[in-house]
C-alpha cells in the first residue's frame, strides 16, 4: 500500500505523459539512439578522437584470429599473454568477411543498447503491478543511457573486451531469477573470457546467493570459482602464453594496493554510489554483487581504473544497477 501511495504521489494517477509512450516508440527511439552512438564512435575514430592504442591492438588481435592465429602483433606475442580475452573472438568472424574496426564499433554500441531491455525485464520479474515495471524500468533505463556517469563514459571510450559484459550480466541475473542454471553456467564461461579479472562478477553472484537465496551451496561454488579463476588466468595462463616475462600491462603485484591514494578511491566510491543515495551500502545485502568488481578497482594503483571516466566500471555499473 505505501509503495502504492509513493508511486502515485511521484507519477500522478495515471494521467502521466509517460503512460502515453508506447512501447513501439520507446523501441524506436532505442535503436535511434544506439545509431547515433554508432555514428558518433566512428566520427570520433576518423577524428582521431579516441583511444587509439586499445582500438589498434584489439583490431590486430581480432584479423590475426581472423586468419587463424591468436597473436598479438603489438607485443609479438599470443594475445592471451596481455589480456586473457578468447570471449570477443567471436567477432574475429565478421572481420574474416571484411576487416574494419567498425566491427568493434557496433559490438560495443549493440551491448550497451541491449542492456536497458535486459533491465525492463529484470523489474518485470520483480514487480507485480505493470505501472511500476513501467516507470521503474523507463527510469532506470534513462538512467542508463544519459545519466549514470559511470557508465555513459565507458560507452563513449574506445573499446574494450569487457565492454561486452553488461547483457552478459543482466542475463546471467535472469537466470538466477528463473533458476536456470546451465545457461547462467554458460553465460559465467563467456564473462571468464573477455577479460582476466571479469571472475570476480562470479564472486559477487556468488556472495549475493548466499546471503539472499536458498541456493548458499552454488554461492560458496561460484564464489571459489571466481577467485580460482581468477588466480589461474593471471598467475599460471597469462604468464605462460609471455614466457613468463614480466607483465605489460596487467599482473604485477606492485601494482595492487588498497591503501595508495585512498582520498581518490573515497572520491570514487562516492561518484558509484551517490546517484543510487547509497542504497547498494544501506542494503548491503543486496549490494555485495557489486562489492568483488568494485575490490578489484580499489585494489589498482593507476589512477584511471578508479576515477569513472574509462572503461574500468563495465562490469561495477551493471552490478550495481541490478542491486
Amino acid at each position: 500500500v505505501w509503495h502504492a501511495k509513493v508511486f502515485q504521489e511521484v507519477f500522478g494517477s495515471g494521467n502521466s505523459v509517460l503512460t502515453q509512450i508506447p512501447p513501439r516508440t520507446l523501441m524506436f527511439l532505442l535503436f535511434f539512439h544506439g545509431v547515433l552512438l554508432a555514428m558518433t564512435a566512428i566520427f570520433k575514430q576518423y577524428s582521431y578522437q579516441w583511444n587509439i592504442w586499445d582500438v589498434g591492438i584489439h583490431s590486430n588481435i581480432l584479423f590475426n584470429i581472423s586468419r587463424g592465429e591468436f597473436y598479438s602483433s603489438y607485443y609479438q606475442a599470443h594475445n592471451w599473454g596481455d589480456h586473457f580475452t578468447p570471449s570477443m573472438s567471436f567477432i574475429s568472424l565478421l572481420y574474416w568477411l571484411y576487416p574494419s574496426t567498425h566491427w568493434m564499433t557496433l559490438s560495443k554500441v549493440l551491448a550497451f543498447i541491449i542492456s536497458p531491455l535486459l533491465i525492463w525485464k529484470i523489474c518485470d520479474n520483480i514487480f507485480v503491478e505493470k505501472k511500476q515495471v513501467y516507470y521503474v524500468g523507463l527510469t532506470l533505463s534513462l538512467f542508463w543511457l544519459f545519466f549514470y556517469a559511470p557508465i555513459v563514459n565507458s560507452s563513449y571510450f574506445a573499446f574494450h573486451p569487457s565492454s561486452l559484459a553488461a547483457p552478459a550480466i543482466f542475463y546471467s541475473f535472469l537466470c538466477l531469477q528463473k533458476k536456470e542454471w546451465w545457461k547462467m553456467v554458460i553465460i559465467f564461461i563467456f564473462l571468464i573470457g573477455l577479460k582476466e579479472h571479469v571472475a570476480s562478477v562470479l564472486i559477487g553472484f556468488g556472495l549475493y546467493m548466499i546471503l539472499n537465496t536458498h541456493q548458499k551451496k552454488s554461492g560458496v561454488i561460484l564464489v571459489i570459482l571466481g577467485i580460482s579463476a581468477i588466480v589461474v588466468i593471471m598467475w599460471v595462463i597469462m604468464p605462460y602464453y609471455r614466457n613468463y616475462a614480466p607483465a605489460w600491462t596487467t599482473g604485477n603485484i606492485e601494482n595492487i594496493s588498497l591503501f595508495k591514494d585512498v582520498m581518490g578511491k573515497l572520491i570514487y566510491l562516492g561518484k558509484l554510489l551517490i546517484p543510487f543515495a547509497f542504497l547498494p551500502l544501506i542494503y548491503w545485502k543486496y549490494g555485495i554483487i557489486a562489492g568483488p568488481a568494485i575490490g578489484v578497482n580499489l585494489l589498482a594503483t593507476g589512477k584511471n581504473l578508479y576515477s569513472t571516466s574509462f572503461h574500468y566500471d563495465d562490469l561495477t555499473a551493471p552490478l550495481l544497477f541490478i542491486s
